[in-house]
């Protein structure tokens, strides 16, 4: 049996009371967080002796010491502390294995800190379960039962963990972490006996071209929306500054605070119709091809570039190829990256020569002053990058 972690990420309803529980928690997480944090930036500017005689607080001491205050910690579940501590622990980790992708962990601000926390399943005391009488039913320690905006999509499953989370326009999220046999996984319309294979350009224009010559064109969700986005963002600045102007606080202006929401909608509209059509091609993709090879891109080095940095990050090149990926681990397709510097576009497809003359992002279409064979600049570039991955199998 080859078991995968995978989780099902959907809205829940919880009511007044569980609202108000999952805020303290909200709040109690950070807290811990911050509190953590800040023993760590004392102890660095101690000397060594002063190290030694310095009583170091951890999750559980402070959760102890919280405790007598008014016991607000009541309603929270520990392990959500607990995880706090491990998510410190981990950042810290992470950050001196690479520093250049993760940042430095910092203070969580209340008003800007994304509002979330977890909690692991004890085994033992079954205590996060699916209803038996209403599969739309999680119980969840300290919530009771929370209703789930749809089930959960699957079976024979080991729940080990979930998150608890609230987005930008106040909707609560729930993401169901499970552990599940890969060969249970239920993939709709999936070939499973492809030999094909497939190269993939990613592009502005088109977003992908296939080495079989078939062309995705870019949807450019953010450009649809650029217009209603930026009103909606120049009514919200206006109010700022009246806020400002006025001395009150933007939590106490209700002005401000209704046209945020409108503007966290438009965002959120943005990023769902975007990942709606990430899902559904790279499903397409894996479903139908065996072998699928993709250039590795240097996202965060193009990102520099003002006049295309934009389109870029529309395009999500970088959860494209990471969809991608896991899709084609979880369906036993072959999956591969070659090198970022490979020159896809430069090389012809015919007689492997390589020119300079498509340095030139203009140029479409070329011939090849070698073999004078006439190229589709990125149906080549597919090509080539699909001859390049065959020989890395």
């Amino acid at each position: 049996m080859s078991l995968i972690l995978t989780a099902h990420k959907m809205r829940i309803y919880p009511n007044n009371e569980q609202i108000s529980i999952i805020e303290t928690t909200f709040g109690a997480a950070r807290r811990m967080f911050n509190s953590l944090h800040a023993q760590f930036e004392e102890r660095s500017k101690m000397s060594t002796v002063e190290r030694e005689n310095h009583i170091y607080k951890n999750y559980t001491a402070l959760k102890n010491e919280w405790d007598n205050e008014n016991n607000w910690l009541e309603n929270v579940a520990s392990q959500a502390l607990a995880n706090v501590s491990l998510n410190y622990n981990k950042a810290w980790s992470n950050y001196k294995k690479n520093k250049k992708h993760y940042k430095i962990p910092t203070f969580k601000s209340k008003h800007i800190a994304r509002k979330s926390y977890s909690l692991n399943r004890n085994n033992v005391k079954n205590d996060i379960y699916i209803s038996k009488e209403n599969n739309k039913l999680l119980k969840v320690p300290k919530l009771g039962f929370v209703r789930l905006s749809q089930k959960l999509r699957y079976k024979n499953y080991n729940l080990k963990k979930i998150t608890i989370s609230k987005s930008t326009t106040n909707n609560y999220y729930i993401s169901i972490l499970v552990a599940i046999d890969k060969k249970s996984l239920n993939h709709k319309g999936l070939k499973i006996k492809s030999n094909d294979k497939v190269g993939l350009d990613l592009g502005l224009i088109d977003y992908i071209v296939d080495s079989n010559g078939n062309k995705i064109n870019n949807p450019k969700y953010l450009k649809k929306f650029e217009v209603k986005l930026a009103k909606e963002q120049k009514i919200l600045s206006r109010r700022y500054e009246q806020a400002k102007k006025d001395g009150r606080l933007l939590s106490e202006s209700k002005n401000y605070q209704k046209q945020r929401l409108k503007v966290a909608k438009i965002h959120e509209k943005i990023r769902n119709v975007r990942n709606d059509f990430l899902h559904k091609l790279t499903n397409t993709i894996t479903n139908e091809s065996q072998v699928v090879i993709v250039e590795s891109l240097n996202v965060k080095g193009m990102m520099k570039n003002r006049n295309l940095s934009k389109h870029i990050s529309d395009a999500s090149w970088g959860e494209f190829v990471n969809q991608l990926e896991y899709k084609s681990e979880r369906k036993e397709r072959t999956f591969v990256k070659i090198d970022t510097f490979f020159p896809s576009s430069k090389m012809c497809s015919d007689c492997k020569e390589i020119h300079e003359l498509t340095n030139d992002l203009s140029v479409r279409e070329w011939q090849c002053p070698s073999c004078n064979s006439i190229h589709d600049r990125d149906v080549n570039a597919a090509i080539n990058i699909l001859n390049e991955g065959l020989t890395l199998i």
